[in-house]
């Protein structure tokens, strides 16, 4: 059975933990580091169901943005921020999908679009019949042809090169529904787990040995001790 969770009830924790962290012993040596420059972030969220475009997007399509750009949005909260927004549009990655191979790969569409979207890379193996449900390999088992983004960011900015990938719900994702790949054909599982999350970006919760348990059996690899 999967656990649900509380979106409210996390965020508030998360919260919590955060204020509470530069208090405890358990991160003591984060807080001597004070000193060093800020790290630099990315912070990447997506949706399976998409979004309302007459809504996500700003009025200005072109140019530097304003805060009245974004009045009537979805994104109108961010106005605060909006010297720092970057609207990309008009990409042509790889996550089209028509009948007639016009665009795309004949793959199953949504597999098409989550295993293409973070990484821009085609599927593999790759089928020229989209309706073709017998070929189960390429109509839901396919997989992206190389990492995605976040674990191309997170190799030039994180220290141990892995992104704090994490899972609403604890759900687990599937070759359909997964987003996130350390390598062409390789899937990364993240956390999905609140107390995971918080013992990631904290240190609390777990001792350090566990934490590094943790880590190994999620992440695959050695993680390091100072994540």
């Amino acid at each position: 059975m999967i656990a649900r969770h509380n979106r409210r009830l996390f965020l508030r924790g998360l919260g919590g933990a955060v204020v509470a962290a530069p208090f405890l012993g358990s991160v003591a040596a984060r807080v001597a580091k004070g000193q060093e420059p800020a790290p630099r972030r990315l912070i990447l969220m997506f949706t399976h169901h998409g979004c309302m475009t007459d809504r996500w997007f700003p009025v200005n399509s072109h140019g530097p943005l304003t805060a009245a750009d974004l009045t009537g949005t979805s994104l109108e909260a961010l106005a605060p921020h909006v010297g720092k927004l970057l609207m990309p549009r008009g990409i042509r990655a790889m996550n089209e999908w028509t009948e007639d191979l016009s665009l795309g790969q004949g793959n199953d569409s949504h597999l098409q679009v989550c295993g293409s979207y973070f990484t821009c890379m085609p599927v593999t193996p790759h089928t020229d019949d989209p309706f073709d449900i017998n070929n189960l390999a390429a109509k839901v088992n396919a997989m992206p042809t190389g990492p995605s983004l976040d674990h191309v960011c997170a190799q030039q900015l994180a220290s141990d090169g892995l992104p704090l990938f994490m899972r609403v719900s604890g759900s687990n994702d599937n070759h359909q529904t997964g987003i996130s790949y350390s390598a062409g054909e390789l899937a990364f599982a993240g956390l999905g787990d609140p107390r995971q999350a918080f013992s990631a970006l904290t240190g609390l919760f777990a001792d350090g040995e566990q934490c590094l348990r943790t880590a190994t059996k999620l992440y695959g690899v050695r993680a390091s001790s100072t994540w």
